[in-house]
């Protein structure tokens, strides 16, 4: 990100919020798993907080909720999907001469990724309501030009709606 606004001019200031607005996702996960790492030692949730991503956050969020997990699998979690997702990130550099992949296609992709990631959720109260919610702030968003921001802003009224319905226990009312 920061490479690309750079080339594109943006001043040091934009790209300084810029790069802030989307990491921020990173403080609301480590956030979330606040309750299940209580009582462990402060290197130990360093070291999750440091590694956590959207997919572990998922794949850990789930596994918390089903029992029988602890900060060590999710660390290794974490440390095995940052691992295949630098091999990836490799792989993709080494092969991006040799494929031609139309940016369409990845738009696509990206999008699908992220329908099946929605369509993949326990269907509750809370869920259904935080999505609706959540899409309709960002189609607001976007109909009022606010662009990348209307995805934050989307985001952050998502996860507060979430928080409120549910009364941040994760137990429905």
């Amino acid at each position: 990100m920061v490479p690309n606004l750079w080339l594109a001019g943006s001043p040091l200031a934009s790209i300084f919020l810029s790069v802030s607005f989307v990491t921020s996702r990173q403080l609301l996960y480590s956030a979330a798993f606040s309750p299940h790492l209580r009582g462990e030692r402060a290197a130990t949730k360093l070291a999750f907080a440091s590694l956590v991503t959207d997919e572990t956050f998922g794949v850990n969020l789930g596994q918390y909720a089903a029992g029988a997990w602890d900060a060590r699998r999710a660390i290794l979690v974490n440390i095995f999907c940052a691992l295949s997702w630098s091999a990836a990130n490799a792989l993709g550099a080494a092969l991006g001469a040799v494929i031609d992949l139309p940016i369409d296609v990845m738009s696509f992709g990206m999008t699908a990724i992220f329908i099946c990631l929605l369509a993949g959720q326990r269907w509750d109260r809370t869920n259904t309501l935080v999505a609706a919610v959540t899409a309709a702030v960002l189609v607001v968003g976007k109909l009022l030009g606010l662009g990348g921001m209307a995805i934050f802003a989307s985001a952050v009224v998502g996860v507060a709606t979430g928080v409120a319905f549910d009364g941040g226990d994760g137990a429905e009312k």
